[in-house]
């Protein structure tokens, strides 16, 4: 029978307790990556919720509610960093407890990429001496997120300023898997950095142009409620055809150039 010693948690890290349950507790020793995912959706579910509590009714309880879930959301990447830290380990095994605590290291590997990734996007807080506009800022970033994607591929040249090549990667780190409504606002909000904005239905084959009356939360609701109900009523996934749409929007945008290239 596996045998350990007792262990103070006060003397521990964070990433240290969360290796010490991958090797002591059977919960987390039966995990896998693919296990945890519904884990990761759930609790992002749940962030978001204490995001809104708190962003409509800021208290000191609904921050503590966003504390906490914030913290659940971390644990997920902890876990998953511990789980990339078991020697031998792959994608899909999972074992009984064996009591050998191995010392974290991909949790550093998360953190220095992460912080080498957000000083090389924004170069305009760390290589400049004034402030710069919004636009510029996100224009930039998108750039420098396709550059990215280029080097990182098989070294074929990419111009980033063309059409084509910057509707599609600045888009292409938008998870498909995403609920298409989220999808669909994610691209636009790309397209808009990129100087590619769809600026009326006009904008959009095969979409009539209106006139935009009274655009309140409410009427925007009724609007997409009014659209599903006219799917479900003609046997049509609405999700489905939302994410056709928004990848037909991506195609055609890659035929324009961008208005604005500053």
């Amino acid at each position: 029978m596996t045998r350990w010693e007792p262990v103070d948690p006060e003397t521990l890290s964070t990433a240290e307790v969360v290796a010490y349950l991958r090797a002591r507790c059977p919960w987390a020793a039966a995990h896998t990556h693919a296990s945890l995912a519904p884990y990761v959706l759930e609790e992002t579910y749940e962030l978001l919720d204490a995001i809104e509590e708190y962003s409509t009714n800021p208290s000191s309880t609904t921050r503590e509610e966003l504390v906490g879930e914030l913290g659940d959301v971390a644990y997920q990447v902890l876990f998953h960093a511990a789980l990339l830290d078991q020697p031998n380990a792959t994608p899909t095994s999972a074992s009984p407890p064996t009591g050998n605590y191995v010392s974290p290291r991909a949790i550093t590997e998360v953190a220095d990429r992460l912080r080498a990734k957000v000083v090389r996007r924004h170069p305009h807080v760390f290589e400049t001496t004034g402030p710069t506009s919004i636009e510029d800022v996100e224009r930039a970033y998108e750039r420098i997120k396709a550059e990215e994607k280029r080097d990182a591929g098989d070294g074929d040249a990419v111009d980033v300023s063309a059409g084509d090549n910057l509707a599609h990667e600045a888009c292409a780190s938008i998870p498909a898997s995403m609920p298409a409504l989220a999808r669909t606002q994610a691209v636009l909000s790309r397209l808009d950095r990129v100087a590619l904005s769809v600026e009326s239905n006009a904008d959009v084959a095969g979409v009539p142009e209106t006139e935009d009356e009274d655009v309140t939360e409410t009427t925007i609701g009724q609007e997409l409620l009014a659209a599903v109900r006219k799917a479900h009523a003609n046997g049509i996934d609405a999700e489905g055809a939302l994410h056709r749409a928004t990848d037909a929007l991506i195609d055609e945008r890659g035929q324009r150039a961008p208005t604005d290239t500053h």
